[in-house]
């Protein structure tokens, strides 16, 4: 199977706005190099991203697809590990600059909040990943993502939100009861297949973890967002990647999601970064 194949097959379970995303900045990669990413040395990549006049994340949202055909096209790990140790220096740099804008705080756009999600899921930092992952799927509020988290479907109860790991096949179900406009809407339920969401949400339950926010919601979900900007402001980058896309049905999804208005959705999130 060719490269291109390989890696659209990879992501296929994400949202159709990650994968746009992840397919702008392969397709630029491979038209600049006119090659399969897979083929490019490391010395002509890190030629390549250290000259680009773009953010760290930004920049390490190319590393990430790189590093990713890479893997997918069978490298071998002493390669992968010198690729890794490129992207542990464009983490540092990262971290400097959230320390930079920390007191200046300035929307990101919609790929830096994925990189964010896509860093926590490469370091293992499941929780950030599973509400980092919700937010951009989903769209949902910080009470949405107080749940608990369980592999038994017999006990579940009309007033808690859940993360329910299913096997045959693996995936999880995320019952939602307990939202701002439940009682309008009712109960929601979402299907996640995403493989590395389920290895997430089953590495914290096999951790005998039953929840997966402190009790103060609020703070646990801010301190997990992108700069700490929380979940209205991811809203209104969302929002705004939709104005750069036109893709009005994300909107609407949105709009059901988080059981708002589409004109509210409008209006109240009219922020341009």
């Amino acid at each position: 199977m060719s490269e291109e194949n390989t890696f659209f097959d990879y992501l296929a379970r994400k949202s159709q706005n990650t994968i746009l995303v992840y397919k702008r900045y392969y397709d630029k990669m491979k038209d600049y190099f006119d090659m399969d990413l897979h083929e490019i040395p490391l010395e002509y990549f890190k030629a390549y991203a250290d000259n680009l006049d773009v953010s760290a994340n930004t920049r390490a949202m190319y590393l990430n697809i790189y590093f990713l055909c890479k893997k997918l096209m069978g490298a071998d790990e002493e390669e992968l590990n010198e690729i890794k140790d490129y992207r542990n220096d464009l983490f540092a740099d990262i971290q400097v600059n959230l320390e930079e804008t920390n007191n200046n705080l300035e929307l990101p756009n919609y790929t830096e909040l994925i990189n964010h999600m896509d860093f926590a899921l490469q370091n293992k930092d499941y929780k950030k990943y599973i509400i980092n992952y919700l937010l951009l799927n989903y769209f949902v509020r910080n009470m949405d993502l107080d749940v608990y988290i369980t592999a038994d479907d017999t006990s579940l109860e009309t007033d808690k939100n859940y993360l329910l790991l299913q096997t045959n096949p693996r995936h999880v179900v995320y019952i939602r009861n307990k939202y701002k406009t439940a009682s309008k809407y009712g109960s929601k339920t979402h299907i996640i297949d995403d493989l590395n969401f389920y290895t997430a949400v089953r590495d914290i339950y096999d951790r005998g973890n039953e929840k997966l926010l402190l009790p103060s919601i609020h703070f646990d979900v801010k301190k997990n967002t992108f700069n700490k900007i929380g979940e209205g402001n991811y809203v209104k980058c969302i929002i705004n990647s939709i104005r750069e896309s036109g893709d009005l049905n994300l909107l609407k999804t949105i709009s059901v999601n988080r059981g708002t208005g589409y004109n509210v959705l409008l209006n109240s999130y009219n922020n341009f970064v």
